[in-house]
């Protein structure tokens, strides 16, 4: 299968907190982790996240990790800042900062004054559209004009017209894995029409993309032609395949050369990582 190791991933504190959890993700070769706080998630079960226990996990794992983002407050950047200039000054982490959606643009002139050239665009997951993609263009632009080293990571965002439309460093969704073994369908990136598009796995469609799966991908569409348990590692690498040739072809049509203050010489972006821990653990087998 078309399908490169290590594969780009998240792994969120929240979930991953216990050494029994985090221990086998981190087998060296196969995920690219980046790390988050899963403050969002911890908030919708009322168990905040404390900043100290998520700073001593990162560092923890700091050697399995490529980034980490620092601890946000939804709808306080004040708190935000504060929490990631903790991370530096007392946990001597570079964490990635996030500005929420609608949030005023001086935070990226005053992160960029401390030197921070990566910043995560966050509060995106569950607004609509066409909320989003205005205002994630005009902090590109605004960036472009004033900040023009600065480089973003979107947090919970694969919509397509925005990750074609703007030169992202990196992006994440746990939407992108689940489709295939819970919807029967795959969002399968076509090489041939630079483009993603659904495959529905009803026993027919499959096989009318022979070209795609067997002749680019390397999958025999009988092994896919309808979704159930026995071939879900298939999926899932076919997912997570289809994913990386995706991010591919956004690397080559943006270009955007890694962030030296926290990445040094990584990949160009843009990059696509996965969250899904059922998933990850089917990639490592």
């Amino acid at each position: 299968m078309r399908l490169t190791y290590p594969v780009d991933a998240l792994v969120s504190y929240f979930y991953f907190q216990r050494d029994e959890a985090m221990a086998p993700v981190t087998k060296p070769g196969f995920l690219r982790l980046v790390g988050d706080s899963g403050a969002f998630s911890a908030y919708t079960q009322g168990k905040p996240v404390q900043l100290n226990a998520y700073a001593a996990w990162c560092k923890r794992w700091a050697g399995s990790l490529a980034w980490v983002a620092a601890l946000d407050v939804i709808g306080n950047p004040d708190a935000t800042y504060r929490n990631w200039a903790t991370f530096r000054d007392d946990y001597g982490i570079n964490a990635v900062p996030t500005l929420h959606a609608g949030g005023d643009l001086k935070w990226l002139a005053a992160y960029a004054e401390q030197g921070v050239d990566f910043i995560g665009l966050g509060g995106l997951v569950g607004l609509p559209p066409s909320r989003v993609f205005p205002w994630v263009v005009h902090v590109f632009r605004h960036a472009r004009d004033h900040h023009p080293g600065m480089r973003f990571h979107l947090w919970g965002v694969t919509n397509l017209k925005i990750l074609n439309a703007v030169p992202a460093y990196s992006a994440d969704s746990s939407g992108i894995m689940g489709a295939a073994y819970r919807f029967a369908r795959i969002d399968l990136f076509d090489p041939f029409k630079q483009a993603v598009r659904p495959v529905y796995l009803d026993g027919k469609q499959p096989y009318r993309e022979r070209d795609i799966l067997a002749g680019y991908y390397g999958v025999d569409p009988a092994l896919i032609a309808t979704s159930h348990p026995g071939n879900k590692p298939i999926l899932v690498k076919l997912s997570s395949a289809s994913t990386q040739a995706y991010a591919a072809w956004l690397q080559a049509r943006h270009k955007v050369t890694a962030p030296q203050w926290v990445l040094g010489g990584e990949p160009t972006g843009t990059r696509v990582h996965i969250v899904d821990s059922a998933a990850m653990k089917l990639l490592l087998g």
